[in-house]
């Protein structure tokens, strides 16, 4: 895929705010938690989180996501939006 890297430098994921790396044709998120997979397709990076693959990188699980949740049925991991934890803190 070979995105420039000064973009990969300012791309993080749009849910937990974590940088991505590059993975095949995927960017994925560093947050082990969270694990988020976006599609590159003609080059161009597509962050958007209902279009990620929300697969569950711990038990491998489809999560189920709210607007601001990730949650798994297998594993009953939880990844909130950091962003709104702050606002309810």
């Amino acid at each position: 895929m070979g995105l420039d890297k000064d973009l990969l430098d300012i791309l993080a994921c749009p849910h937990c705010l974590t940088p991505v790396r590059e993975d095949g044709e995927k960017l994925v998120c560093t947050r082990p938690e969270c694990g988020l997979r976006y599609a590159v397709e003609d080059g161009i990076p597509n962050m958007l989180i209902d279009d990620a693959d929300k697969t569950c990188p711990k038990c491998g699980k489809a999560r189920a996501y709210d607007g601001r949740v990730l949650s798994c049925p297998g594993c009953g991991g939880k990844v909130e939006d950091p962003r709104l934890a702050a606002r309810s803190a």
